[in-house]
């Protein structure tokens, strides 16, 4: 279970649709205990991926991709580990799309994350689902509240 404030959902939503067409992203730092993730805050973080970044990547854009820079990962993190807190999760958008996980997602994901998704149509933030990686499979998460 991941356990979201109202507040982050607003945000992680207004986030999405200011960046429409484009993907966005976040990380989401907070406390992990029995299976239970609680967020704490919501780090915005740019969309760090650039056209050509490798060769089966060819012909996609921010539209269908995003990237988190590692300085943002690493940096998160070790702020998040000052306060006694963890990076738990990451949240992106979907522009035009379900709130599913694409086969980019498995490929990029970590077993130990909660992956928050967003669906944005025509710049409005229409659904929000959680996905953990359990056996190279995603499994939706519940969220709370």
């Amino acid at each position: 279970m991941l356990i979201l404030t109202p507040a982050h959902r607003e945000t992680l939503a207004r986030h999405a649709e200011a960046c429409y067409p484009n993907e966005a992203c976040a990380l989401l730092v907070g406390r992990s205990e029995n299976g239970i993730r609680a967020v704490s805050e919501v780090v915005i973080v740019a969309n760090a991926w650039q056209a050509g970044q490798s060769p089966d990547e060819a012909g996609h854009s921010q539209r269908d991709r995003y990237l988190i820079a590692p300085r943002d990962i690493a940096q998160t993190d070790r702020a998040a580990h000052q306060r006694g807190l963890d990076l738990i999760g990451v949240f992106h958008s979907h522009p035009d799309h379900p709130s599913r996980p694409s086969a980019t997602d498995l490929a990029q994901a970590w077993p130990e994350m909660s992956y928050l998704i967003a669906a944005v149509y025509a710049g409005h933030t229409t659904s929000l689902q959680s996905w953990r990686l359990c056996d190279d499979a995603f499994v939706e998460e519940a969220l709370q509240p």
